[in-house]
């Protein structure tokens, strides 16, 4: 388990790639890029990462990876999302490599209402999505609406998908005080998903 409680005073503590993974694995309810339900959103819970990670040769599978941006299935299973809060602490993830193989590719594949990822940067990534794909998330929605907070990071690096943005595919509420230096590509197959709306509307946070 991680370092600390978990609350904003006393943070879980993200020390290196595997206290990264191991968040993942609990986010996602299991280590399979098939994991898409009934995961661990962390609500109220708040991460600090302590130093900078390299990904180099893992093939990252995204943190809240699902299969859609809604809450429950037609069986009642939740969705994943992240819906804490993640500090990198003015710190670094290197090499973040995603496949297409997810539908939100990212960092994070969808974060939820109250999530919040801050003061981080990624650099060198290469990130594919058979639909969204951001590096920071994927998405940040709840059903319909725009929710999550992006503030205080920069990202660098390629993304390609439907719907591709320098930081997010689609979705969120804030995005604060970011920039990017990304080739994003847009397959834009979905009426509206187009790299350069997206990016632009992220470079005016």
């Amino acid at each position: 388990d991680f370092k600390g409680s978990g609350t904003q005073s006393d943070p879980y503590l993200i020390n290196n790639k595997y206290d990264l993974i191991n968040l993942r694995n609990k986010v996602n309810g299991g280590s399979s890029e098939k994991d898409y339900y009934n995961g661990n959103k962390f609500i109220g819970k708040y991460f600090k990462q302590t130093a900078d990670i390299d990904l180099e040769g893992e093939e990252w599978i995204p943190i809240a990876n699902t299969s859609a941006v809604g809450n429950k299935n037609s069986k009642g299973k939740e969705y994943n999302k992240f819906c804490g809060t993640y500090d990198g602490n003015g710190h670094v993830i290197k090499n973040l490599k995603v496949s297409a193989k997810f539908r939100y590719s990212g960092l994070f594949g969808v974060i939820g209402s109250g999530g919040v990822i801050k003061n981080l940067g990624l650099e060198n990534c290469d990130i594919e999505s058979k639909n969204d794909a951001g590096t920071i998330a994927g998405a940040g929605m709840s059903g319909l609406d725009n929710v999550g907070t992006i503030q205080n990071c920069y990202a660098t690096g390629t993304v390609r998908g439907d719907c591709a943005g320098g930081l997010v595919g689609v979705g969120f509420k804030k995005i604060i005080n970011c920039y990017t230096v990304c080739n994003a590509e847009s397959i834009d197959t979905v009426e509206g998903c187009t790299s350069g709306i997206v990016v632009n509307l992220l470079n005016q946070g």
